[in-house]
């Protein structure tokens, strides 16, 4: 059975958190992961779920019960029941009080949370207010009595904290109208989940497509000794606060991906979402991401084949760059590529076929590359001149820059190049370690 509630509603969450924990996270969010929203979920200290989306005291959604047989047990049912019974009570001069009352189908909870914020915390409040939204659950269970007598599990916006005073969350959300205000009827009663046959079923978090949202941060006042709201610390908290994650199959990648603008960034965001040792880990994808890409697949060895370091000269300075580069991405996981097929790319092929390409879109692997490639002639960082990106710090290498960097290196007389260093996977380990920390 299926209990399903949709309709318009609010999520808020209040995240307290180490300011120095929430410098170092902010440090590793990225536009393909992880999320603040993540980073918060795995590190905070304490999280209050004010409200997960839906509200059973107004009436802007509605829920019912989906049965296998195909009957739909909704939400007017219980209504009903309860205005039945009121009006009895009324009847009797009694009184029919929701939420408290043992034949209500609904429960709040009023009780203290267990935890306050402390002063060497941050609190960081993320709100999202949707028109159309969803939550499921499945509940095992398809006896239409025990259906009937069901609760919905709700908690006060308004609960205090441990010492029974006003908390912090409670202080930021609800003190602050951002929830619990006219717009939604006043509503204070969020759904936590549904109670049935003596079992407990936590509700999911609502699905939105579109949303009024905002995170706000709040920090500790030496003067005030309280926590108040931090309005340009707020707008400079680090984004994105989700990232959607992209899951593919192997099949997924069509040939010719790259063809179709789409396609490609859906690849490359797939890709960017796995880290170093998944690249190494899953040669299959890799070696398929290689054939099915239009240039690339062009650029592949046929065969086995076994690289030797190069010496450079200014002879062999494409065929010796191409060579040394198919060695580092061969450490890294991303085997196959012919150093002599990429030497012979013309100028203008040579500047196409950048990093990224050949990297399957993946941001760490190509900075990994571009430093391990750098520190083989003992270049950590490089002075650019009259504003121009040097090879070291460049967003997006080419081929084409590769070979410039090394041709300026052979030219330089004062350059500490050394000719007999060599490469293997554990010099690739020590930049790959590197690389994550930065």
């Amino acid at each position: 059975m299926i209990f399903e509630i949709s309709g318009k509603g609010i999520i808020c969450n209040v995240y307290y958190i180490e300011r120095e924990a929430l410098d170092d996270i902010s440090e590793l969010v990225t536009e393909f992961g992880p999320s603040l929203k993540q980073m918060l979920q795995e590190r905070s200290d304490y999280i209050v779920n004010v409200s997960k989306g839906f509200f059973s005291d107004n009436s802007l959604s509605e829920f019912n019960f989906k049965m296998s047989s195909g009957e739909t047990i909704g939400q007017d049912f219980f209504k009903k029941r309860i205005a039945e019974m009121a009006s009895k009570d009324d009847e009797a001069g009694e009184y029919f009080e929701e939420g408290t009352d043992p034949r209500d189908f609904k429960s709040v909870n009023n009780d203290p949370r267990s935890k306050d914020i402390t002063e060497s915390q941050v609190a960081i409040i993320e709100y999202h207010e949707f028109e159309n939204g969803v939550s499921t659950l499945e509940i095992p269970c398809e006896d239409k009595d025990k259906i009937m007598a069901m609760k919905l599990m709700c908690d006060s916006v308004d609960r205090p904290g441990p010492s029974g005073d006003v908390d912090l969350a409670t202080k930021a959300t609800y003190g602050e109208s951002i929830v619990g205000g006219e717009e939604y009827g006043g509503a204070e009663w969020p759904i936590m989940g549904v109670e049935l046959d003596g079992e407990s079923y936590p509700l999911s978090e609502a699905k939105f497509d579109r949303s009024h949202s905002r995170v706000w941060l709040w920090v500790y006042d030496e003067e005030d000794k309280t926590h108040g709201l931090d309005f340009f610390g707020s707008q400079e908290l680090p984004d994105p606060w989700v990232v959607e994650m992209v899951d593919l199959n192997i099949g997924d990648i069509k040939d010719g991906f790259d063809q179709d603008l789409n396609q490609l960034l859906t690849v490359h965001k797939f890709f960017n979402q796995k880290d170093l040792d998944w690249i190494k880990n899953n040669k299959d994808f890799v070696s398929h991401y290689q054939i099915s890409h239009k240039a690339l697949k062009h650029l592949m060895f046929e065969g086995e084949r076994e690289l030797q370091l190069p010496v450079f000269n200014k002879e062999n300075v494409k065929s010796s760059t191409c060579t040394l580069l198919c060695m580092f991405f061969d450490a890294f996981g991303v085997k196959g590529y012919d150093p002599e097929k990429l030497s012979q790319l013309d100028e203008t092929h040579m500047h196409l076929t950048d990093f990224e390409m050949l990297a399957l879109g993946n941001k760490i692997l190509v900075t990994s590359i571009q430093k391990s490639f750098c520190m083989h002639f003992n270049v950590i960082g490089e002075m650019s001149l009259f504003g121009e990106e040097s090879f070291s710090e460049m967003s997006h290498p080419t081929l084409a820059d590769a070979v410039e960097f090394v041709v300026e290196i052979l030219d330089d007389p004062d350059a500490a190049f050394n000719q007999d260093a060599g490469i293997d996977d554990d010099d690739a380990e020590d930049i790959e370690m590197d690389t994550e920390k930065k």
